[in-house]
Parts: C-alpha cells; structure tokens; sequence
C-alpha cells in the first residue's frame, strides 16, 4: 500500500494510505464518442477497509478543465450511490469484482 492523495473541488484533499482497486476512462466503453465528456472513474480501498471513489471529469466545454468529486465510503451500497450505473460505472464495479444488481427471489 502506498500513501495516495485524492483532490477535490471546493473540499479538502483525501490523503490515505492504501491501493487502486480498479479504474475506467470513458474512452473503454462502448457508447463513448468524440463529443462525449472524458470522464476517469477510480476505486481505492484503504488500509482500514474503507473506500474512497474518485470521479474526474475533463469539460470541453470549459476549455477542457477538469473537475473532481470524491467521497470516501463504508460499503458497496455507497460506492453504487455515489457511482451510479451508467455503462462506465458498470465496467468499473465488474473490474473491482463488484456485482450490483437487485436480487429478486
């Protein structure tokens, strides 16, 4: 593990010391296009077992400038919350071996 920090806008840094569990840029899924916003989703876990999500969004139509949100989170239904289930948000949950889905019996 290493020590990792995390930017925000308009909050404080996340600074932890742990691992990237998974990562997914926009340009990997299917539905991306040129005109789409350049979006990077990451996944950390830290050395307590907590997790930390980081979205990066770069705005073409602010001279490319980029955005980040990040929160940190106690489990998997916060990730989802935070995430969503957008096609990226899907790729990213399937790589960090994640399974969200609504079980019915």
């Amino acid at each position: 593990m290493i020590v990792i920090t995390v930017k925000r806008d308009n909050d404080k840094d996340i600074k932890f010391t742990g691992e990237l569990l998974a990562s997914v840029a926009a340009r990997e899924c299917p539905k991306y296009s040129d005109y789409s916003p350049h979006t990077w989703l990451n996944l950390y876990i830290n050395q307590s077992g907590s997790y930390i999500c980081e979205k990066i969004e770069e705005l073409a139509h602010e001279d490319y400038k980029r955005s980040f949100t990040a929160t940190s989170c106690n489990d998997q239904s916060e990730i989802f919350d935070f995430f969503g289930n957008d096609d990226q948000a899907k790729m990213l949950y399937e790589k960090a071996g994640l399974e969200n889905v609504e079980r019915i019996a």
